[in-house]
């Protein structure tokens, strides 16, 4: 398995591990979120202007729903 994967099992697994249902919409945006923090390596980034907007836009929504999904899990 090459990197990426191992890092991404991982994210998933931590958040399993922390309680957080995988069913919800919520799970995803995490799990992309964290994936997209490492593969850019920011150091710096700003959730509500940068990352909501980036993930909104993948999956066709707001970024008022990404925050609020993100808030249910």
């Amino acid at each position: 398995m090459n990197n990426k994967g191992n890092y991404e099992q991982k994210i998933v697994e931590d958040l399993l591990e922390l309680g957080i249902p995988a069913n919800l919409k919520g799970f995803i945006y995490l799990k992309d979120i964290l994936i997209y923090l490492i593969n850019n390596d920011i150091k710096d980034v700003r959730l509500k202007n940068d990352i909501y907007k980036i993930i909104a836009n993948t999956y066709n929504t707001s970024e008022y729903r990404v925050e609020r999904d993100i808030r249910y899990s």
